[in-house]
């Protein structure tokens, strides 16, 4: 299973930025990410380096843990590139799950009003996966559409 966070913008020559402060795949098991508060990894303004996170985007965009982004202490500022074809970002990781059972995905989400696009999204994606990677079944939350959000729960 893949769990996203994604933000997509509406196609302007403008960055769209979030803040994601912690995010939580729940099963049977308890939480099934790895470093899903960001603990685990260095405000360094880099990709969080626990080993637990990718980085997927079209064209220039990433993610940047920090201690100035998170709701409680450290956090990732999520943003696209400038370009029209720079459309999304999306930090991910991969997790193993039994092919039975029933999962709960949900995140602590911020929009920024600085650099806010109208029309861009921001949502939680979950992706079932076979072991050749090829995609099973998709859920997506209900997207965040507004700039300057207060610390807003999505699942």
């Amino acid at each position: 299973m893949r769990i996203l966070s994604l933000i997509h913008r509406k196609v302007l020559a403008a960055a769209a930025v979030f803040y994601l402060g912690i995010l939580s795949m729940s099963g049977a098991a308890g939480n099934l990410l790895c470093d899903g508060d960001f603990e685990q990894s260095s405000p360094n303004g880099q990709i969080p380096d626990s080993g637990c996170w990718q980085s997927a985007q079209e064209g220039y965009g990433g993610v940047s843990c920090s201690e100035l982004n998170g709701r409680t202490n450290n956090g990732l500022h999520i943003f696209t590139g400038e370009l029209p074809e720079h459309t999304w970002t999306a930090p991910y990781q991969d997790v193993e799950v039994d092919a039975v059972g029933s999962f709960w995905a949900g995140a602590w989400i911020r929009t920024s009003d600085s650099s806010w696009i109208d029309g861009s999204q921001v949502r939680i994606q979950v992706e079932f996966r076979d072991g050749a990677d090829q995609m099973l079944a998709q859920y997506e939350s209900e997207p965040l559409e507004a700039a300057g959000q207060d610390w807003t729960a999505i699942n």
